[in-house]
This record gives structure tokens, sequence and C-alpha cells, in this order.
């Protein structure tokens, strides 16, 4: 499998333990360095192979793995080519799975206003520090991503459970709370989902 831009490694690791066979990339030369140091410590070298390298220009030959996954790479990268790269290096029939924070038009036009910006305490903004570089996945991402696989199956989260950053020293727990909240609210409607911040895409080739 491929670790779709691995940051320091921690899933890459976990994959691993799990028993596959990880080739994992990042553009930081440092975050490879760590990933490596990682599956050292676990005894996991043999089953991860860290490389420096572009999401837009991935230097594997076409069709090499069965399963791709991603997590909260997209919005950093040129989506149309390194969506295009993840399929070449695809097997057919494998999968691809991305985890993304996404629009919700409403939502985020309501959290941008002046009145919500005065309102939401100055450490929410330092604690989710947004880079230069980085944006939600919007409606034509999404779009564009259904048109480069033959299959795409959507599973959006994090409706309610936004709040937490307004919640001082909120824990793992009533996180969780708030997500298995989520979770009921959008199994008894299901339109709710729409709302959802996060987005799951599993991607079939």
């Amino acid at each position: 499998m491929l670790d779709f831009g691995c940051g320091i490694g921690i899933a890459a690791v976990r994959f691993a333990y799990l028993g596959f066979q990880v080739d994992a990339f990042d553009l930081s030369d440092q975050n490879i360095a760590i990933g490596r140091v990682l599956a050292r410590r676990y005894q996991l070298a043999d089953r991860c192979t860290f490389r420096p390298m572009l999401a837009e220009q991935l230097d594997y030959p076409n069709q090499t793995f069965d399963l791709i996954a991603g997590i909260d790479i997209l919005h950093h990268v040129e989506v149309p080519r390194a969506i295009a790269e993840a399929r070449r290096v695809l097997k057919p029939g494998g999968v691809a799975i991305f985890k993304e924070h996404v629009e919700v038009p409403l939502l985020d036009h309501v959290r941008n206003t002046a009145l919500v910006r005065s309102i939401v305490p100055r450490r929410v903004s330092i604690k989710h520090h947004i880079t230069e570089d980085e944006r939600k996945l919007n409606r034509d991402d999404l779009a564009l991503i259904e048109d480069t696989f033959s299959h795409v199956q959507t599973r959006r989260f994090t409706v309610f459970s936004r709040i937490d950053r307004l919640v001082p020293r909120c824990n793992d727990t009533l996180r969780g709370r708030l997500q298995r909240l989520d979770h009921r609210l959008m199994q008894a409607c299901p339109p709710l989902a729409q709302l959802g911040g996060t987005v799951v895409l599993i991607c079939y080739k």
C-alpha cells in the first residue's frame, strides 16, 4: 500500500503493524527522517519505505499499489495532478481512500463573518492555524475526484462535533461523545450529513 503524504509517518507505521507492506512519501525531508526513526523504533523498518517526493509527480511505476491511503493531504497539493498520479499508480481493482476537510458553503460563510470572528476565542485560531498552502476541498474538487475514478463512495462527518474547538480544555472523552451524537443524528436524518465538514472518499479504479 501507499501512504499518500505520510507526514511524520505515524499512520504508515500503524499500517505496517497491521501487516501491510508500506511505501510512504512526503515533501519534507525532515518528516521522512522522523518516519524512518519511528519504523526502526517499533521494529517495522522492513515493512516501511519512506521517500521524499511530490504528490503531483510520484516516482512509482504505473499500477504499483493495491491500496492508497491519504489523510489530510489533498488540501495541501494541486488536486488534479495529485489525483491523476494516485490513479496512475493504483492497480486495476485497487482502492484509494482519502480523508479531507471539505467546504460547507453556508457554515463556512457564517464562520468567516466579522461577528463570529469577534466571538471565537483567539486561542482557536492559533490552535487550528491554517497554512498558506492549505484550503478545504470544494465542490469542484469532489467532482474531479469522482470523474477520475470508476466509482467513488462519499461519507461525511463532523457536524455538531466541530464545536469542540469552542469548548475550553475539550478532551477526547467529550470529543468522542460529540462524534457519537453526530453519528446518531446523521443516521436519523441522512440529509444532515451534507453539513459535515469532514469527508472520507473511497475511490475504486
